[in-house]
């Protein structure tokens, strides 16, 4: 599930989702707003696959060990690295 392969689609994949994430992370964020703008890109087909908010949470612990965000100086806020 973490990388896609020849029977899971690159959207269904946690790699996929976290790609999503960062993208979305153009002003820091917090998981909770993250969670709601990715509900609204599946509710209108923005996204092709629908994934749970613990997904959701392992994409960001995914872009964390890679260090592509962090959190910000306020508590619970994420934002993309430099």
């Amino acid at each position: 599930m973490l990388m896609p392969d020849k029977h899971i689609k690159f959207g269904e994949s946690l790699l996929g989702l976290s790609s999503y994430v960062l993208e979305s992370l153009t002003n820091p964020r917090t998981i909770d707003d993250l969670w709601s703008d990715y509900r609204t890109a599946v509710n209108q087909g923005r996204y092709p696959a629908s994934h749970s908010f613990e997904h959701l949470v392992l994409a960001v612990d995914v872009l964390f060990t890679i260090s592509a965000v962090e959190e910000s100086d306020r508590s619970g806020v994420l934002r993309r690295c430099a």
